[in-house]
């Protein structure tokens, strides 16, 4: 549940977040430091976990991927706007102005 504090806790390997996501460890790590898709929590063995959060965007921006959009332009998306994008496939998708705070 997207409300659920364990959503957000960091508890996955990159084993099993390859595994759901269809991506491979390298192009995953790749997404991480080059374009910050996402950031990943660590163990106290400094091994990369992931949330329930960060499987769901992955998951997001890999289909966004296979539909043509470029990692570059989209990795920062929240996964809001990678629904809101999905809805839309092959139209020009501008994420919503971030709303200035007074």
């Amino acid at each position: 549940m997207k409300g659920d504090s364990s959503y957000h806790e960091c508890r996955h390997p990159i084993g099993v977040v390859c595994r759901r996501t269809g991506l491979k460890p390298d192009l995953l790590r790749a997404w991480e430091k080059r374009f910050g898709a996402v950031r990943p929590g660590r163990s106290s063995a400094n091994l990369r976990l992931y949330s329930d959060a960060d499987i769901e965007k992955l998951q997001l921006l890999h289909g966004a991927i296979r539909g043509g959009r470029r990692i570059g332009q989209i990795a920062t998306l929240t996964p809001e706007e990678l629904e809101a994008m999905a809805c839309c496939p092959g139209e020009e998708f501008t994420p919503a102005p971030a709303k200035e705070e007074l």
